[in-house]
C-alpha cells in the first residue's frame, strides 16, 4: 500500500523536550539545521511511531527503550498522520514512560487497535515491510551514508553489506557447521554414484517405453481374454443351473428306458417265438399277453393315447392281421421312445464333460492360488519377525518422527555451539594478540576473568561429541525408514494374502460341488450302460 506522510507531533523524545509539530504533506520536505538540533530525531520519531522501536534499539543494541526519553521529561509522546492513495487517513499515537507504554491506531477517525503489540502488527501489515526492510530501503541512517561517502574501503564495504542484507547471509554462512555440509555432500555423492552404477545396467528410456507399450498391448489382450472367460463362466454357471433342474427328469427317463428296454426285449422274444414255433397256448391268450406288455410299455413312456388304442383291439380270426399291424406300429413307437432316451443319455454325457472341464479349470486355479499363498506365507513370517523386533508400522513411524526431532535439535545445538565456539576463539585470539578484547554482543571491555570463562566454555564445546551422537541417530533413522518401507510392502501383501485365502475357500467349495456333480453323473451313466 502506498502511504504519504501528512504531519508529525513529537515531544519528550531524544532531543525534543517539548512537543513540536511538523507538516510533511508537501511534495518535497527538506529539514535543515546545525548538528544536535534534532534532524535525525525527527526521522527516528517517524520510525518509532510506525514500528514502536528503533533499529538501533532492537538490532544494534546501542540504546535501550528508556534511553529514548528526554532527560527533562518523563514520557514520550508521538502522533504521526499518514494518507493512502484512496484518501484514507491513518493516525498513530505512541506514549511511553519508564514503566508503561500506550499505543493507539485510528483509521478515518475510528479506533481500530489499542494495544502496543497489535498496533505494531497492524502497521507492519499496512506498510507491507518490517523494521529491518524499512531502515535498509526507505529511511537510510546517517551512519551508513557517512560510511559510504567518507568511510574507508572496509567501512564502505560493511555499510553496503548492511544495507543489502549481505551481513545476514554471512552470519548464516558462518553458523553452518562445515562438517555437516561436507558429510551431507559426501553422502549425496555416494548416492549419486550408486544411482549412476545402477542406471548403467538398466535399459534406456526408449527401451523401457517400448517395453511398456508392449506390456500395455499384452495387458489389453489379457483383459479381453479375461472378459471372454468371465462371459463363458457365466454361461457355464447358467447351464449348470439348468442341468441341475433336469437331474430328476433324467433319473425318471433313465428308469423308463430300463423298463422299456426290458419290455421291448420280451415282446421281440415273444414275437420271434410266435413266428418260429407252433404256439403251445391258444392264440388269443398269446395275443392278450403281447397286448398287455405293449400297453404297459406305452404307459411307461406316457403314450396313453396309443395305449388306449391297443386296449380297444379285439382278437379274432378276421382281425388278427390288422391287430398285428397295430401292435407292430406300437412297438415301433416304443423303439422311438427308446431312441429319445438315448438322446437324453447323450445330453447327460455332454453335461458330464462340461462339469469335468470346469473341474479341471478349478483345479488349475486352485493350484495357482495355493502357490501364491505359499510365497505370501514366507512374507508373513518376515513381517512377524520385523514386528517382533521393531514393533508395528505405526510404532516405527512414531519412532522415526521422534528421531527426526532429536536430530534437528542436535543440529541446532551444533550450529549454536559452532557460532559460540567461533566467537569465543575470535575473542580469545584478539585478547592474546592485543591484551584486550570487547564483547561481540554489547561491545563492552572484557576482563581476564571473563576471558577465562569464555575459554572454559570453548573447551567444553570442543569436548562435547554432538556430531557422533547425531551420526548414531541418523544411522538408526535410516534403518527405521528402511524397516517402515518394508513393513508397508509386507502389509500390502498380507491384504493380498487375505483375499487369496477367501478366494481359496470359495474355490474349494465350488470344487467340492463340481466333484459331487461329476460323481453323480458318472454313477448314472454307469448304471444306464450296465442295464
Amino acid at each position: 500500500m502506498r502511504l504519504k506522510l501528512e504531519e508529525i507531533e513529537v515531544g519528550g523524545f531524544k532531543a525534543f523536550s517539548e512537543i513540536k509539530k511538523l507538516r510533511l504533506n508537501s511534495p518535497v520536505v527538506v529539514i535543515v539545521g546545525p548538528i544536535g538540533t534534532g534532524k535525525t530525531t525527527i526521522l527516528e520519531a517517524i520510525e518509532y511511531a510506525l514500528y514502536g522501536t528503533l533499529y538501533s534499539v532492537k538490532y544494534r543494541k546501542e540504546l535501550k527503550s528508556e534511553d529514548l526519553i528526554n532527560d527533562f521529561t518523563d514520557r514520550i509522546k508521538i502522533k504521526l498522520a499518514l494518507v493512502d492513495s484512496s484518501g484514507r487517513r491513518y493516525v498513530v499515537y505512541r506514549s511511553r514512560s519508564r514503566d508503561s507504554a500506550e499505543a493507539l491506531l485510528e483509521v478515518d477517525g475510528k479506533i481500530v487497535e489499542k494495544s502496543w503489540s497489535k498496533v505494531d502488527a497492524k502497521m507492519r501489515n499496512i506498510l507491507g515491510i518490517d523494521l529491518d526492510g524499512f531502515v535498509r530501503q526507505v529511511a537510510l541512517r546517517s551512519r551508513e551514508i557517512e560510511d559510504i561517502i567518507y568511510g574507508t574501503d572496509m567501512q564502505r564495504s560493511e555499510a553496503l553489506d548492511r544495507l543489502l542484507g549481505i551481513e545476514t547471509l554471512e552470519s548464516i554462512f558462518r553458523g553452518i557447521p562445515l562438517k555437516l555440509v561436507e558429510d551431507k555432500l559426501e553422502m549425496l555423492e555416494s548416492e549419486l554414484d550408486f544411482l549412476k552404477a545402477r542406471l548403467a545396467n538398466e535399459p534406456s528410456v526408449e527401451e523401457i517405453e517400448r517395453e511398456l507399450e508392449e506390456k500395455k498391448k499384452k495387458l489389453l489382450v489379457l483383459e479381453e481374454e479375461i472378459d471372454r472367460k468371465k462371459k463363458a463362466l457365466i454361461e457355464y454357471e447358467h447351464e449348470l443351473e439348468k442341468l441341475k433342474g433336469k437331474e430328476k427328469e433324467y433319473e425318471s427317463l433313465k428308469e423308463q428306458e430300463i423298463r422299456l428296454r426290458a419290455e421291448i426285449k420280451q415282446i421281440k422274444q415273444r414275437l420271434k417265438k410266435l413266428e418260429s414255433f407252433t404256439p403251445t397256448e391258444p392264440a388269443d391268450i398269446l395275443f392278450e399277453k403281447a397286448k398287455s406288455s405293449i400297453i404297459n410299455g406305452l404307459k411307461e413312456t406316457m403314450l396313453y393315447k396309443d395305449a388306449e388304442e391297443v386296449e380297444k383291439i379285439e382278437f379274432s380270426r378276421d382281425t388278427i392281421d390288422s391287430a398285428l399291424q397295430v401292435l407292430n406300429a406300437k412297438i415301433k413307437r416304443l423303439e422311438a421312445s427308446l431312441e429319445d432316451l438315448n438322446s437324453e443319455l447323450l445330453e447327460v454325457n455332454y453335461q458330464l464333460a462340461s462339469e469335468r472341464n470346469k473341474y479341471n479349470l478349478l483345479r488349475r486355479k486352485l493350484a495357482e492360488v495355493e502357490a501364491e499363498l505359499y510365497t505370501l506365507e514366507k512374507n508373513y513370517n518376515t513381517l512377524r519377525g520385523l514386528v517382533e523386533k521393531y514393533g508395528s508400522r505405526e510404532n516405527v513411524r512414531k519412532r522415526i518422527s521422534l528421531l527426526e526431532v532429536e536430530i534437528e535439535k542436535l543440529e541446532k545445538i551444533s550450529e549454536i555451539n559452532k557460532c559460540v565456539y567461533n566467537l569465543g576463539r575470535s575473542v580469545i585470539s584478539t585478547y592474546l594478540k592485543e591484551s584486550s578484547a570487547t564483547c561481540p554482543v554489547c561491545d563492552t571491555e572484557l576482563n581476564e576473568q571473563q576471558i577465562k570463562k569464555i575459554e572454559d566454555k570453548v573447551n567444553l564445546i570442543k569436548k562435547e561429541d554432538v556430531f557422533l551422537k547425531r551420526e548414531k541417530l541418523v544411522k538408526n533413522l535410516n534403518e527405521l525408514k528402511r524397516v517402515y518401507v518394508k513393513l508397508s510392502e509386507l502389509e500390502e501383501r498380507m491384504l493380498r494374502k487375505n483375499e487369496l485365502e477367501l478366494e481359496k475357500k470359495s474355490l474349494e467349495n465350488e470344487f467340492d460341488e463340481v466333484s459331487n456333480n461329476i460323481e453323480e453323473l458318472e454313477e448314472l451313466v454307469e448304471e444306464v450302460n450296465f442295464k
